[in-house]
């Protein structure tokens, strides 16, 4: 499965480049669950479907100027499990402060059949390593 779903993973991260949310939702299962364990510890939770995600991401990006708010993946990897991790930069901007923000974060994703059916977001990648079982 290994450059398929890291293919689907990467075919997500550049819809979300594009602001192509109709092609995202076709590389994500309906039925997606996300769990969170991010920097916005109010979010953290498990969410279901189109529906908990869209929850979810508009919680994490509240704060923020959206247009302003981008994504670089720094690495996609396959993990033992068969699932993809990627290690990202997120950069924005703060939506009253104006503040430049920037964080390093994980996230791990399960890819069947074509679609994301899994969406892990951790706060860093030490642990999303940790939490995956990985060791250098």
């Amino acid at each position: 499965m290994g450059d398929e779903a890291i293919a689907t993973v990467g075919r997500i991260y550049d819809a979300f480049a594009r602001r192509d949310f109709a092609a995202i939702g076709q590389l994500i299962h309906p039925d997606v669950e996300v769990v969170y364990e991010g920097i916005v510890f109010d979010a953290n939770g498990t969410y279901r479907g189109h529906q908990g995600m869209g929850e979810l991401l508009a919680a994490i990006v509240e704060g923020f100027d959206v247009d302003s708010f981008d994504v670089q993946v720094e690495q996609l990897f396959e993990a033992p499990d068969g699932q993809v991790v990627a290690a990202l930069h997120q950069r924005g901007v703060g939506r009253t402060s104006g503040a430049p923000v920037e964080v390093r974060i994980a996230q791990a994703w399960t890819i069947e059949g074509g679609t994301a059916v899994r969406w892990h977001i951790f706060r860093d990648l030490a642990h999303a390593r940790e939490a995956l079982g990985l060791h250098d």
